[in-house]
């Protein structure tokens, strides 16, 4: 590794602590104890709207009753640096302090030592089916996160998160380290998937293929991405 490498590895370290431990509570201290707006935020830390979050955020601006704002924070994005993506996750956490609720698909260690208001609820869309091993599950496995680190930097600190059946709680207990039967899981169905039954979704889809591969004969294809090996995890 180069010197260049291990500086910016040292660097994003500190960086991360000092935000996520310091400066990112400190935010949101100063601003909650403002009045609570009727504002709904859809978190991306990467970049894009995922299927589900584009799905919430049309049917928000759709039903009026929120102002919708959209934060995209551009972890891994090649042109944000860490320093930005932290300075983007301080604009999120202003807004988070006085918001009715936060809408994100993935878990979240931006906000491990925030203590969430009582009027705010963050709600986690999380995976349809877990069908490959995430987060805790995979804590201390060879080129993955150590548990010393997932305790440091807690990634649970939510309001909601949606299951698709009850048959999968077990696995969202562990891959998120809660408490067995929590009430924070529940079961709403499965909103990454709601988009393959519109119609319009559908259309769209089709539509694309036949541009990108025309001629082509249709056919049914059915992807399980990394499922060998991971089934057994239901029993």
């Amino acid at each position: 590794m180069s010197v260049k490498a291990v500086w910016e590895k040292v660097k994003n370290h500190y960086l991360k602590a000092y935000y996520i431990k310091k400066r990112l509570p400190a935010v949101y201290e100063k601003y909650c104890h403002l009045p609570v707006e009727e504002k709904v935020i859809i978190l991306q830390q990467r970049s894009g709207l995922n299927s589900s979050c584009k799905y919430m955020y049309e049917k928000l601006v759709e039903d009026g009753r929120y102002q919708v704002v959209f934060h995209e924070l551009g972890l891994h994005k090649k042109n944000v640096t860490m320093e930005q993506y932290f300075k983007n996750a301080e604009a999120f956490v202003k807004d988070f302090a006085t918001c009715r609720a936060v809408i994100t698909h993935e878990q979240c260690e931006l906000i491990g030592y925030i203590t969430i208001r009582p009027e705010t609820g963050f709600i986690h869309l999380w995976h349809g089916l877990p069908i490959k091993k995430v987060r805790l599950s995979l804590a201390d496995s060879k080129g993955y996160k150590s548990m010393k680190n997932f305790r440091e930097y807690p990634e649970s600190n939510c309001t909601l998160v949606t299951l698709c059946a009850d048959l999968w709680r077990p696995v969202y207990e562990e891959l998120m380290g809660l408490e067995k039967d929590t009430p924070l899981l529940q079961t709403l169905g499965s909103p990454r998937t709601d988009v393959f039954f519109q119609q319009e979704y559908i259309d769209n889809c089709y539509e694309t293929l036949r541009r990108k591969i025309p001629g082509g004969k249709e056919r049914r294809l059915f992807c399980m991405r990394r499922l060998i090996g991971v089934l057994n995890r239901t029993g």
